[in-house]
């Protein structure tokens, strides 16, 4: 009776076998010979994973040369807008055009050139004119107002006298 198993050693086994059983596939998750190769038949392979991976980075390439270009366009925008704002507005133009038209053309420049005093004329007017020499002599001759002043003194001195000679008489 040695060789017998007793009542747990049984149990421990069946259960043993029971979680052994459980992780194999159940009649229902098996597939039979011909889905199989169906399936195997339809799977993807190693070259067509690559040339997914290679696309995905290609894309992800094309998508940073896209961002780039967008950088780029709105930098343009930008720089073009501020190049606008800078320029010359059509009222501002049309005000220039009629200060322009205001002003004096050639024809009328010309005229007025005309009509003002030849070079020969204003000589001729400025040497009839008193020289600086001429009216140096002249003002040396003329009385000094220090002279003056003197006279002045001279005359209210001898106009008191005849005052007095007159209030004594």
């Amino acid at each position: 009776m040695a060789d017998k198993a007793d009542f747990t050693d049984v149990q421990r086994a069946l259960g043993e076998i029971e979680s052994q059983l459980a992780g194999l596939p159940q009649k229902e998750d098996l597939v039979s010979k011909v889905e199989l190769q169906y399936l195997l038949a339809n799977k993807v392979s190693i070259q067509e994973v690559s040339r997914i991976l290679e696309n995905k980075a290609n894309n992800h390439e094309t998508n940073e040369s896209i961002k780039n270009l967008e950088d780029r366009v709105q930098h343009v925008y930008e720089d073009i807008l501020k190049k606008t704002q800078s320029y010359a507005l059509q009222k501002d133009l049309n005000y220039l055009g009629t200060l322009v038209e205001l002003k004096a053309n050639a024809a009328d420049v010309n005229e007025s050139l005309q009509q003002k005093a030849s070079k020969s004329s204003v000589q001729n007017a400025l040497q009839r004119k008193a020289n600086k020499q001429d009216l140096d002599s002249i003002m040396e001759v003329k009385a000094d107002s220090s002279d003056l002043e003197k006279l002045l003194g001279v005359i209210e001195t001898k106009v008191d006298v005849v005052k007095m000679h007159a209030a004594i008489d």
